[in-house]
């Protein structure tokens, strides 16, 4: 009875329909946003953030990276990104590169990656932005989940940070075992991105770096991703990270959980909103923005791009410094400073 109830089946063709999840809202298009690219995820993607026991999709992390800049945006221009109303800016202050960069930028070369990277983010909106945002996955030993940190560029003030809730560095002698190892490969990177014009090139004894802005997350708990995206927020929004302007409290692990629901909140409304003055706006997703210029405060714990970093670039830019851009000749060079004579 069974085989021949299976045979009718199989000449009508019927098919049982896979049941498929609800969709939350996408971020806006690329052709209507200088910082989306109309990421969409479903409602099991979403809601995975509210289990403490799984970490935080992928996806999830990059949609909210979009809306923490189009959500700058809003400040600075007066548009509305977050509810897909808003007009394409050409000069954004803020940008994140996808997901992917880390994993293609240690397997190929700074010249391939280059190639990748300006179809998207040209030079000149480089140096126009406050920051740039490059989300970092990596696995460490003895882990089977991937691990999410966050490199944050800043052209502005000629900062990197690297930001990991494990203890990562991001150097080559981190002290958390099988780290991203991607500081290294990043200055290499831009070095090569920044080209060799004299005014725009890529100059390491005038940057900073910092690595030790981070707070340890609960090792009970995947919450990797939403340290990785509420770094960003803090930077973005400038409430700092920093250990004298840190927006961190003491207690930040045990208030995670709730950070968890508020995640979940800010991708099921696309984001966040400006303040709405009217006396019955609930105001729900306004998040306060501040427009304060970052700086490379040494109390905060900047400090100059470590010898073993400059000695990975390429010879030309290693030596490079800002204060010889004049000197184009040998006998300038002479003239700038007679300890250049042993050249």
């Amino acid at each position: 009875m069974r085989a021949h109830i299976r045979k009718e089946n199989e000449k009508k063709d019927v098919k049982s329909a896979v049941p498929a999840y609800p969709l939350f809202p996408t971020t806006p298009s690329p052709t209507t946003s200088s910082s989306c690219t109309g990421i969409q995820i479903n409602l099991k993607q979403a809601l995975q953030v509210l289990n403490p026991d799984k970490g935080t999709p992928t996806i999830c992390t990059q949609v909210q990276l979009e809306f923490i800049c189009g959500t700058k945006i809003t400040q600075i221009y007066g548009t509305r990104p977050c509810m897909g109303k808003e007009h394409r800016v050409k000069n954004a202050k803020f940008f994140c590169l996808y997901q992917e960069f880390y994993k293609n930028l240690m397997g190929n070369t700074p010249q391939y990656m280059t190639k990748q990277v300006v179809r998207c983010l040209s030079r000149r909106r480089f140096w126009n932005l406050r920051y740039l945002f490059i989300p970092i996955k990596f696995t460490p030993v003895g882990q089977s989940m991937l691990h999410a940190a966050l490199c944050a560029i800043s052209p502005e003030a000629k900062t990197v940070d690297y930001v990991c809730s494990d203890g990562d560095t991001g150097l080559l002698n981190s002290p958390q075992s099988s780290g991203s190892e991607c500081l290294p490969a990043i200055f290499a990177w831009l070095t090569d991105y920044l080209g060799k014009h004299r005014h725009s090139s890529l100059f390491p004894f005038d940057w900073k770096k910092r690595v030790n802005a981070c707070r340890q997350q609960s090792c009970f708990r995947g919450d990797c991703g939403i340290y990785s995206s509420t770094y960003a927020m803090c930077l973005a929004f400038c409430y700092g990270i920093g250990v004298r302007t840190g927006s961190f409290a003491r207690d930040h692990q045990a208030k995670f959980i709730s950070r968890r629901r508020r995640y979940a909140q800010d991708l099921l409304n696309r984001g966040f909103a400006p303040f709405d003055p009217s006396w019955n706006a609930p105001n729900w997703q306004y998040y306060p923005l501040l427009d304060n210029k970052p700086t490379a405060s040494k109390c905060e714990g900047f400090i100059d791009i470590p010898l073993d970093v400059i000695d990975k670039l390429p010879r030309a830019a290693a030596n490079r410094r800002a204060c010889y851009i004049g000197c184009r000749t040998r006998a300038k060079l002479l003239l700038h400073c007679r300890r250049n004579a042993r050249f």
